[in-house]
């Protein structure tokens, strides 16, 4: 091949350097007083104090393996966390 055809294709489709690449969150959960990165399966399940890039998180518990809301005690007692709490299991 002609070595102008081979830099233009090279330059054609190298690689475009940006800034838009999406990192993966830093997902913890406090399990006995210590935070322990876990993964999103395990993360999202978590009943506990959950951390995302090292910021509480507040929101709804899924049943593990399942897209499935949690309904269960959850160890948070604000509003958000307890909205999907079923009653029996509510915090006073």
């Amino acid at each position: 091949m002609d070595n102008t055809l081979i830099n233009t294709m090279e330059t054609l489709f190298a690689p475009v350097p940006t800034d838009d690449v999406a990192e993966e969150p830093v997902l913890e959960a406090l399990i006995y007083g210590s935070r322990v990165l876990t993964n999103d399966h395990i993360w999202r399940s978590c009943t506990g104090r959950r951390y995302k890039n090292g910021v509480e998180y507040h929101g709804p518990v899924y049943t593990l393996g399942k897209d499935v809301v949690y309904t269960g005690a959850r160890l948070c007692g604000c509003a958000i966390c307890q909205a999907d709490v079923a009653p029996r299991h509510r915090k006073n």
